[in-house]
């Protein structure tokens, strides 16, 4: 009954790249996210030179790290100004993401030059990045935007685009001829509805009403007057395993447990409901069966007569993740049980929200997003491939993620660890 933070990699499988170099085949790792360090008997890694997100880094070998230094300079891309956002802070980050385009380029170029590699994987990072915050210039003030300032915002994202395409071409001039080369996105990005941020502060107005005898805790009271940002960049400042504790006990005394059926979980996206089930959750008071799917559909119900306050529905859908995920599924018990789905209307063009037709929250009119991003994920992304075995032209067939490791193992002649049993998406 608490967050954790803890690495994505956290009780998975090692890397397969792990196991394709204790098969004896070269690899070169370059800035997967969060990906953990393990040593690499026949290649080399590289980790938070351009990752979006700079939890660690470290190199593969160790003294590659400085050897790129002293080679290309310090990395320019710093850690994310997650918060609101000023003309001036958008155009700091403007730069840092060009030079950072420009740079992968060189890096990835010295490090091929000590190949050759039988897979080389590089993330760039830039486009991550800039595309959360450079999307558009809806969370800024931009009246006080000059108009060479304003250009420059205005045409930010195309220019770390135009650049990345830039590093991929130096890229390509640099593997063999008969490469097999898969460029990918897992997903894409899109304009920032902001419902997500908001949607702590939406869920703690409709828990008062669906949880009339459940009373804000002081925690709870003190996040709505103290600045969600603010906290965020007061946990992230502490050392990792002081700030994990921390998360971990304010977050574990954030809910009145004994009257909570239901609360939300952290998203950046979609809107995430669990149901505090006995038996499933530590301090569950739901019975399970009857009791949890009556609070369930009263939640289904709820959540789809949400509307702004000149009546416009927010939620596009609501998927009950049983009807989705197997029961006995092993990730099952980790899952929400609600996810809400939003429709095109953005939080900041609203001032609050109604339950039919009463009134339950309102903000402040035209109020930008609390992380100061103007784009976000979306859910499907695109991949391009060239080399051997490929065709030109495009078929719109939309193909699973967990297809990319096994077409791998397949280019590579090598057959892919049990544990991987998705089909290539490449025929």
């Amino acid at each position: 009954m608490c967050l954790e933070r803890s690495p994505a990699t956290s009780g998975d499988p090692e890397p397969f790249w792990c196991d394709l170099d204790r098969r004896g085949l070269r690899v070169c790792i370059v800035d997967v996210p969060q990906a953990p360090l393990l040593p690499l008997k026949n290649g080399m890694a590289l980790q938070g030179w351009q990752v979006h997100d700079l939890f660690d880094r470290w190199t593969e070998p160790a003294d590659l790290w400085r050897d790129l230094v002293n080679s290309h300079g310090l990395p320019p891309l710093s850690g994310e100004n997650y918060g609101p956002q000023t003309v001036g802070s958008l155009l700091a980050l403007r730069n840092q993401l060009l030079a950072t385009a420009l740079q992968g380029g060189e890096i990835a170029c010295d490090l091929l030059s000590r190949g050759p590699f039988d897979f080389f994987v590089m993330v760039l990072g830039a486009l991550h990045r800039g595309g959360h915050y450079l999307w558009d210039t809806s969370q800024i003030a931009m009246q006080t935007a000059s108009r060479d300032e304003a250009r420059r915002l205005d045409s930010a994202l195309d220019e770390i685009y135009i650049a990345t395409d830039r590093t991929v071409g130096r890229i390509l001039e640099r593997v063999p001829e008969k490469a097999r080369v898969l460029l990918f996105a897992l997903h894409g990005m899109q304009a920032n509805g902001g419902w997500a941020e908001r949607f702590e502060l939406i869920a703690g107005a409709l828990a008062s009403v669906s949880m009339p005898t459940n009373r804000p805790t002081t925690l709870q009271w003190l996040r709505r007057f103290l600045p969600k940002t603010l906290l965020q960049r007061a946990i992230g400042s502490f050392p990792e395993g002081f700030g994990s504790r921390v998360l971990e006990f304010t977050s574990a005394r954030m809910h009145d447990w004994p009257h909570t059926t239901w609360f939300a979980l952290p998203s950046d996206l979609a809107g995430f409901v669990r149901l505090n089930v006995l038996g499933r959750e530590s301090r569950g008071i739901l019975n399970p069966g009857t009791e949890t799917r009556a609070v369930e559909d009263w939640l289904f119900d709820a959540f789809s007569r949400l509307s702004d306050l000149d009546g416009r529905r927010i939620v596009d859908n609501i998927e009950r993740t049983d009807d989705i995920v197997p029961a006995d599924h092993p990730m099952r018990r980790l899952l929400p049980d609600l996810l809400l789905n939003w429709g095109a209307i953005k939080a900041c063009e609203t001032a609050g929200l109604r339950l039919g037709g009463d009134e339950l929250v309102r903000w402040r009119p035209g109020q930008p997003n609390d992380s100061g991003r103007s784009g976000n994920h979306a859910t499907e992304g695109w991949y391009s491939a060239m080399g051997p075995g490929t065709q030109a032209g495009f078929d719109g067939t939309l193909r699973e993620i967990d297809g990319i490791v096994p077409l791998v193992y397949q280019w590579l002649g090598e057959k892919p660890p049990g544990q991987f049993d998705g089909k290539p998406i490449i025929a």
